[in-house]
């Protein structure tokens, strides 16, 4: 029996005859909710944020900017962590005013970690960067830029929010978010039963 991370999958694969069990994404497992309640409500006055390099449509464009210009004026910092190099040559192309004000995290892991210990929110358009921060314990929001995280939040109720309606992120930055994330714990324990 197959761990699929959405209901999505879970019909297409049926439809092929392929047996399958929704556990949500392996990396959500750990988010159970005593781990949830310790992530703060309120916003930081820091921000981890990303941009996709092969999503850069000019609709894409047009809402990197948006969203950056948001978080300039909602938080004090604002960090940038460049999941791959062309990341950058995107975030250069939108030829923002402030971007003095944008500090940039280096393309590995390692420094992702670093920031996300701190106390800082994450909004942005990186679902497992989004993640992540979640298993740093901190408030976030993944911005939707394709089907997966989409399918992923209707099953678990990961906080997500289409890319075409970024505007919309002001709300969760300017009023208390609990992160309340269903996570399918009866489902991965009958998956990993069958190996025993």
């Amino acid at each position: 029996m197959h761990s699929v991370r959405d209901s999505y999958t879970k019909r297409r694969l049926s439809q092929l005859g392929i047996d399958s069990i929704n556990t949500a994404c392996v990396t959500m497992w750990n988010l159970t909710p005593d781990f949830l309640s310790t992530i703060p409500e309120r916003k930081s006055d820091t921000v981890v944020t990303t941009i996709t390099n092969y999503c850069k449509s000019p609709e894409h464009l047009h809402v990197y900017r948006e969203l950056l210009n948001i978080l300039l004026d909602s938080y004090e910092h604002v960090k940038l962590w460049i999941q791959a190099g062309e990341d950058y040559e995107v975030f250069q192309s939108l030829a923002l005013p402030n971007t003095e004000r944008i500090e940039l995290v280096s393309p590995n892991l390692p420094a992702l970690d670093r920031v996300l210990d701190g106390d800082v929110d994450y909004i942005g358009t990186r679902l497992h960067a989004g993640i992540r921060a979640l298993q740093h314990q901190n408030r976030t929001m993944i911005i939707e830029l394709d089907n997966r995280a989409h399918e992923i939040a209707r099953d678990t109720n990961l906080p997500t929010l289409s890319f075409k309606k970024s505007d919309q992120v002001i709300d969760f930055i300017e009023h208390p978010q609990t992160m309340d994330i269903q996570i399918p714990l009866d489902n991965i324990a009958q998956w990993k039963a069958q190996f025993k």
